[in-house]
């Protein structure tokens, strides 16, 4: 049985792990073994390599290790690599290309490790033939991956050669387009899956749609590209072949279940293309439109997964006259209020670079899942938009229904500003009973006690903060949560207790602060 190390993106090793046990169904050597930062281990023989690099959508390489010892040096890394037998896999007529990771190693300079690796395989091969491979850094047949940790080193030949990210279908892409992989793994982690509504309201090139669709149609992420083991010495194409013509595609679905939209018509002809050019046979909806004006596109619930873009594209029909902050904010605000009115029942997720992007929707967020986009730190919003309810209101959105949002102390916060001025706005219809009870309990209370003013709150939950900000942290990296965790404090009703009468049409004159009875202070001294 050989060993493989599987990598993938940061964050998504449990994905990995579980689509890997997938596929390790359908074959009896291959075994999953333990999950490390970046990547899981597994084992098999040489065709479950084939069978990994052809179905799994979020892994982004499969390397297979050659061999591991113990060091204390340059030296002993540069022997191990030279008994290794190279060889046995491929030629000198093959360009190679070396590259090196480490985590906690006490040796200076990774480049200098990865030209004794380059010395060591050269040198085999000079010993041997008399003759070396040449080095090719942009395309090379092979690919040989060092990796150190404090005191292990372990070398891999990558079976994969590209990427596998790289699907082999994308010919268009927009501005920092989203990894393929890395779009299969968020499905996973968000719990979609064929059959179920997807909407994308920001899909840009289309990659999440075709992920999705492809999953849909029983389409292979492999299917439609050359693997670097094609290229090994005792590559046998028959079982090669079997394996992918036993690929069953699946039904098309007789509706339509997956959508997109994109605020440029650019965008939308990009992934259209990106959809034909990945084998998508059924219908994908796609519409030009801006993101505050979009409908659920299905009466069924479902997933609505994106990954919002920044600056341009969020103003390509905004006001040019806004800096690009307050674009973003105004943006994200009217786009809170079309999922608030028109997406109840559904599931939002955002996967996103901003850590206030739920400060920005003025949304708490039910989940936050941390990934790595390369180098980038990211996460994963995840927003259950419950169904409210109809309420009149002096505002402009009349009786639209709203989201409203729960915070951490259990407290009910409003969710959306500028919806007039009734300051009970969004407490919940649980509530109202208790205020209802509170009212009549007041009523039957003696005229000078009802007459008495209402102290403002000094120390409530949202005392003290400020529209969309305060004392919260929602989406820092530590996770965090201020006191009262609304995102529109400023703007939050009082609890029921604190309800005020509505203000006379002539406002009186301030009233003096009721005098509290105490027994006289007793004279000073010398007094």
């Amino acid at each position: 049985m050989t060993s493989y190390f599987c990598p993938c993106p940061r964050g998504m090793e449990a994905a990995l792990a579980e689509e890997l046990g997938e596929i390790a169904q359908g074959s009896p050597t291959l075994k999953v073994h333990n999950q490390v930062p970046g990547g899981v281990h597994c084992s098999g023989d040489l065709y479950d390599a084939y069978r990994i690099n052809l179905h799994s959508r979020i892994a982004s390489r499969v390397l297979m290790r050659m061999a591991v010892c113990h060091y204390d040096n340059e030296n002993d890394i540069y022997d191990l690599v030279l008994g290794t037998a190279w060889e046995e896999w491929f030629g000198i007529d093959h360009t190679i290309r070396v590259d090196v990771t480490a985590i906690k190693s006490p040796l200076k300079s990774l480049e200098f490790i990865t030209l004794k690796i380059k010395d060591a395989v050269c040198d085999r091969f000079r010993d041997m033939y008399n003759k070396r491979p040449s080095v090719d850094t942009r395309e090379p047949d092979m690919r040989i991956v060092g990796f150190l940790d404090q005191r292990q080193f372990i070398i891999y030949l990558d079976t994969s050669g590209e990427a596998l990210f790289k699907r082999g279908w994308r010919s268009e892409t927009g501005d920092a387009p989203l990894r393929e992989n890395l779009a299969a793994g968020l499905l996973r982690v968000a719990g979609w899956k064929p059959g179920m509504p997807l909407f994308d309201p920001m899909c840009g090139s289309g990659t999440i749609l075709c992920e999705a669709a492809q999953m849909v149609q029983g389409i292979p992420p492999g299917a439609r590209r050359r693997f670097a083991f094609e290229k090994f010495y005792d590559f046998d194409p028959q079982p090669w072949e079997e394996m992918k013509a036993a690929i069953k595609p699946r039904p098309l679905p007789a509706e339509p279940t997956i959508f997109g939209s994109d605020i440029s018509g650019d965008m939308v002809a990009m992934a259209r293309h990106n959809l034909k050019s990945a084998g998508i046979l059924f219908d994908v909806p796609l519409k030009q439109i801006e993101a505050q004006q979009v409908q659920a596109p299905t009466a069924e619930p479902g997933i609505l997964l994106t990954n919002p873009p920044y600056g341009e594209r969020i103003g390509v029909r905004g006001d040019a006259s806004l800096e690009e902050d307050e674009l973003a904010k105004s943006f994200y605000a009217a786009f809170s209020g079309t999922l608030k009115q028109r997406f109840a029942g559904w599931t939002a997720y955002f996967f996103t670079a901003d850590l206030g992007l739920p400060k920005l929707l003025r949304l708490k967020e039910a989940r936050k899942t941390p990934f790595f986009n390369g180098a980038l730190e990211c996460r994963l919003f995840r927003f259950d938009m419950v169904a409210g309810f109809n309420r009149k209101t002096t505002g402009t959105m009349g009786s639209d229904p709203t989201f409203v949002q729960e915070s951490a102390s259990g407290a009910p916060a409003r969710a959306d500003q500028g919806l007039g001025s009734d300051p009970t706005f969004g407490q919940k219809r649980g509530r109202e009973a208790g205020a209802e009870q509170s009212a009549a309990q007041e009523a039957a209370k003696p005229a000078s006690a009802a007459a008495a003013p209402v102290a403002p709150a000094a120390a409530g939950p949202w005392a003290g903060t400020k529209a969309g900000g305060g004392s919260s942290a929602v989406g820092s990296a530590s996770g965090a949560s201020g006191g009262g965790a609304a995102s529109d404090a400023g703007d939050a009703p009082e609890p029921a207790k604190m309800r005020r009468a509505p203000a006379p049409a002539t406002q009186p004159a301030r009233q003096a602060r009721p005098t509290l009875s105490r027994p006289p202070r007793p004279p000073r001294k010398g007094s």
